[in-house]
């Protein structure tokens, strides 16, 4: 958790130029995996949506950079009607 509803995933890079695609199929996947799952609350079936911003660090972007591209894709993830992901442009 990294901050009140947002969290924080960290994955050690490939060094592949091609790494953006990667993490945008990865983000997907926990996406659509937690809409598709249902839960039970009080008798209601309930579904969650989640919105992702992503970014990868490297040497022209240091960790604070990213985190902040990130939270700006995640706004533009938002704006553009939630239960998206959205990748920073490097």
């Amino acid at each position: 958790r990294w901050g009140g509803e947002e969290f924080l995933i960290l994955r050690p890079s490939s060094g592949d130029p091609g790494v953006a695609p990667g993490m945008h199929e990865l983000a997907e996947g926990l996406r659509a995996v937690i809409a598709d799952c249902p839960f039970d609350a009080a008798g209601e079936s309930v579904r969650v949506t989640i919105s992702v911003g992503a970014a990868t660090v490297g040497p022209e972007r240091p960790f604070s950079d990213a985190l902040h591209a990130a939270d700006q894709a995640l706004l533009r993830a938002k704006r553009e009607g939630r239960n998206r992901v959205v990748v920073a442009d490097d």
